[in-house]
Protein backbone atom coordinates (compact mmCIF):
# COMPACT_ATOMS: atom_id res chain seq x y z
CA UNK A 1 0.00 0.00 0.00
CA UNK A 2 1.32 3.40 -0.90
CA UNK A 3 1.99 5.86 1.86
CA UNK A 4 0.99 9.45 1.32
CA UNK A 5 2.87 12.24 3.06
CA UNK A 6 0.68 14.60 5.06
CA UNK A 7 1.67 18.23 5.27
CA UNK A 8 1.72 19.67 8.78
CA UNK A 9 -0.01 23.01 9.17
CA UNK A 10 0.62 24.43 12.65
CA UNK A 11 -1.87 27.28 12.24
CA UNK A 12 -4.65 24.86 11.33
CA UNK A 13 -3.83 22.66 14.34
CA UNK A 14 -3.83 25.60 16.76
CA UNK A 15 -7.10 26.89 15.28
CA UNK A 16 -8.72 23.47 15.68
CA UNK A 17 -7.57 23.16 19.30
CA UNK A 18 -8.84 26.66 20.10
CA UNK A 19 -12.21 25.87 18.47
CA UNK A 20 -12.47 22.67 20.51
CA UNK A 21 -11.61 24.56 23.72
CA UNK A 22 -14.32 27.13 22.95
CA UNK A 23 -16.77 24.27 22.41
CA UNK A 24 -15.83 22.67 25.74
CA UNK A 25 -16.35 25.99 27.50
CA UNK A 26 -19.77 26.25 25.82
CA UNK A 27 -18.88 29.36 23.85
CA UNK A 28 -19.53 27.94 20.38
CA UNK A 29 -20.51 24.76 18.58
CA UNK A 30 -17.82 22.51 17.19
CA UNK A 31 -18.39 21.30 13.64
CA UNK A 32 -16.38 18.46 12.19
CA UNK A 33 -15.09 18.73 8.67
CA UNK A 34 -16.16 15.98 6.30
CA UNK A 35 -15.33 15.11 2.75
CA UNK A 36 -16.61 12.55 0.30
CA UNK A 37 -14.34 9.69 -0.67
CA UNK A 38 -14.69 7.17 -3.45
CA UNK A 39 -13.62 3.66 -2.57
CA UNK A 40 -12.39 1.10 -5.09
CA UNK A 41 -14.65 -1.83 -5.90
CA UNK A 42 -13.98 -4.68 -3.45
CA UNK A 43 -12.51 -7.87 -4.83
CA UNK A 44 -14.24 -10.83 -3.24
CA UNK A 45 -13.34 -14.22 -4.64
CA UNK A 46 -15.76 -15.93 -2.26
CA UNK A 47 -15.87 -13.99 0.97
CA UNK A 48 -13.63 -12.11 3.33
CA UNK A 49 -12.46 -14.46 6.03
CA UNK A 50 -12.26 -12.77 9.40
CA UNK A 51 -9.48 -14.97 10.78
CA UNK A 52 -7.55 -15.92 7.66
CA UNK A 53 -4.92 -13.83 5.92
CA UNK A 54 -5.53 -15.34 2.46
CA UNK A 55 -8.44 -16.09 0.13
CA UNK A 56 -7.50 -19.64 -0.88
CA UNK A 57 -9.93 -22.53 -0.50
CA UNK A 58 -8.29 -24.27 2.44
CA UNK A 59 -10.30 -26.40 4.86
CA UNK A 60 -10.68 -23.41 7.21
CA UNK A 61 -11.83 -21.15 4.38
CA UNK A 62 -14.36 -23.72 3.17
CA UNK A 63 -15.69 -24.13 6.71
CA UNK A 64 -15.96 -20.34 6.96
CA UNK A 65 -17.90 -20.10 3.67
CA UNK A 66 -20.28 -22.87 4.71
CA UNK A 67 -20.92 -21.55 8.22
CA UNK A 68 -20.94 -17.77 7.57
CA UNK A 69 -21.38 -17.34 3.84
CA UNK A 70 -24.37 -15.87 2.06
CA UNK A 71 -25.98 -17.07 -1.17
CA UNK A 72 -23.38 -15.32 -3.33
CA UNK A 73 -20.54 -17.00 -1.41
CA UNK A 74 -22.22 -20.38 -1.71
CA UNK A 75 -22.58 -19.90 -5.47
CA UNK A 76 -18.84 -19.31 -5.68
CA UNK A 77 -18.14 -22.43 -3.61
CA UNK A 78 -20.50 -24.44 -5.82
CA UNK A 79 -18.62 -23.32 -8.93
CA UNK A 80 -15.31 -24.28 -7.29
CA UNK A 81 -16.68 -27.70 -6.29
CA UNK A 82 -17.90 -28.40 -9.83
CA UNK A 83 -14.63 -27.24 -11.37
CA UNK A 84 -12.17 -29.03 -9.08
CA UNK A 85 -12.52 -32.48 -7.47
CA UNK A 86 -9.91 -31.52 -4.85
CA UNK A 87 -12.24 -28.78 -3.56
CA UNK A 88 -15.08 -31.31 -3.55
CA UNK A 89 -13.02 -33.64 -1.34
CA UNK A 90 -12.21 -30.75 1.00
CA UNK A 91 -15.91 -29.90 1.31
CA UNK A 92 -16.63 -33.52 2.21
CA UNK A 93 -13.86 -33.50 4.82
CA UNK A 94 -15.16 -30.30 6.42
CA UNK A 95 -18.76 -31.51 6.47
CA UNK A 96 -17.92 -34.94 7.87
CA UNK A 97 -16.40 -33.24 10.89
CA UNK A 98 -19.58 -31.22 11.52
CA UNK A 99 -22.34 -33.56 10.38
CA UNK A 100 -22.66 -35.27 13.80
CA UNK A 101 -24.34 -32.11 15.08
CA UNK A 102 -28.03 -32.22 14.04
CA UNK A 103 -28.18 -28.41 14.24
CA UNK A 104 -25.45 -27.99 11.58
CA UNK A 105 -27.96 -27.77 8.75
CA UNK A 106 -25.61 -25.97 6.40
CA UNK A 107 -23.05 -28.75 6.76
CA UNK A 108 -25.76 -31.39 6.19
CA UNK A 109 -26.80 -29.60 2.99
CA UNK A 110 -23.23 -29.39 1.65
CA UNK A 111 -22.50 -32.99 2.70
CA UNK A 112 -25.44 -34.26 0.62
CA UNK A 113 -24.56 -31.96 -2.27
CA UNK A 114 -20.93 -33.11 -2.30
CA UNK A 115 -21.87 -36.79 -2.02
CA UNK A 116 -24.18 -36.47 -5.04
CA UNK A 117 -21.35 -34.97 -7.10
CA UNK A 118 -18.62 -37.40 -5.99
CA UNK A 119 -20.42 -40.21 -7.75
CA UNK A 120 -21.15 -38.17 -10.87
Amino acid sequence: MKRKDIEFDAESLVGSVEALAAHVRGERKHTLRTRAMTLPEPIRPLMIHRHLNHQELTLAAIDDVISRGNREDWAGLREAVLADKAVLKKVLAVCRAQVADPRAQRDHFWMHYAEEHVEA
